[in-house]
C-alpha cells in the first residue's frame, strides 16, 4: 500500500482505531500461541522425569483428599514384605504455619521416612544435604524463593499449640510440585500432630515383568477394610487437564 493510500485509510473516521484493534487482536493471539507451545513442552519435558505409571496410593477408604486420609503407619511394614513391591513411601501430610524473621506464611508440610531416597526417585537436584533428624528440613526450590529462605535458615513450624524449630540443610529442585513444599523426617511429624501414629499415604510401586492385577487383588486381599488403593496417573495426563501440580 503506497503512503498516499495510508494517509487516506487513516483519514476515514474510526480507521485508525479498527487498525489498531486488529492489531492487538492478532498479537494477543500469537502471545497466547507461544504460551500453549511453552506449555506443551514443559509438558513433555516434565512428563519424561518420571515414570509413574505403575505406582499406587494406599489412603483411607472414607478420604476425599490427601490431607484428610489418616491410615496405619504399620501398612507400611507390612507392604514392604511383600513380594509383588518394589519400594515403599509412607508419607505424612500436614498444612502449617513458617515463621521466619521476615515473613509468616501457610505452607504444606511433607513428612517422610527416608527422605533421601523419595528425592533420588524425584531425580532431585540437591543444594546442601538431606534432613536427618526432626530438627532438620529440606526446601523445595520454589518455597524458598517465595519465603526469601537461604540454606541454613532456621524457622519455626507452627500447628495448633506445637511448635517446632527447624534448620534449612538443604534446598532441593525437581520441577514438579513438590518444590513448593517443606520437607521433614517422620519423626518432625510426632512432635507437630496430635495423630502421631497415623500417617495420610502409602505410595508404592510394582516391580517390573510381574501381572499387576493379580499383584494388586493379592495386595488388597490383605488390607483391612477402612483403606483403599488408588492408581496415580500419569504427570503428563495431569498437566493436559490443567493440573500442574504433583501431590505425591
Amino acid at each position: 500500500m503506497s503512503a498516499l493510500s495510508c494517509k487516506m485509510l487513516f483519514r476515514k473516521r474510526g480507521t485508525a482505531s479498527s487498525i489498531l484493534a486488529i492489531a492487538l487482536l492478532v498479537a494477543i493471539m500469537a502471545s497466547m500461541n507461544t504460551i500453549v507451545n511453552h506449555i506443551n513442552s514443559q509438558t513433555e519435558a516434565l512428563g519424561g522425569l518420571l515414570n509413574i505409571g505403575g505406582t499406587y496410593l494406599i489412603l483411607s477408604a472414607n478420604s476425599t483428599s490427601i490431607t484428610d486420609s489418616k491410615i496405619d503407619a504399620d501398612l507400611a511394614s507390612h507392604l514392604s514384605n511383600t513380594t509383588y513391591v518394589k519400594y515403599v513411601l509412607p508419607q505424612k501430610i500436614l498444612t502449617a504455619n513458617i515463621t521466619t524473621k521476615s515473613s509468616n506464611n501457610t505452607i504444606k508440610i511433607r513428612a517422610i521416612e527416608d527422605i533421601s531416597n523419595y528425592l533420588k526417585l524425584k531425580r532431585a537436584y540437591v543444594n546442601g544435604t538431606t534432613a536427618k533428624s526432626k530438627t532438620e528440613a529440606n526446601m523445595g526450590e520454589i518455597l524458598a524463593r517465595a519465603s526469601a529462605i537461604n540454606l541454613q535458615d532456621e524457622l519455626n513450624l507452627t500447628i495448633g499449640n506445637n511448635i517446632l524449630k527447624v534448620k534449612v540443610v538443604g534446598i532441593f529442585r525437581t520441577q514438579t510440585g513438590i518444590d513448593a513444599d517443606l520437607i521433614v523426617p517422620m519423626e518432625a511429624s510426632y512432635k507437630l500432630a496430635e495423630n502421631g501414629s497415623c500417617i495420610s499415604l502409602i505410595k508404592f510401586a510394582l516391580k517390573e515383568n510381574i501381572n499387576s492385577e493379580d499383584a494388586l487383588n493379592s495386595i488388597n486381599q490383605q488390607l483391612p477394610k477402612d483403606v483403599k488403593v488408588v492408581k496415580v496417573q500419569q504427570l503428563k495426563q495431569l498437566m493436559l487437564c490443567g493440573v500442574t501440580r504433583e501431590i505425591l
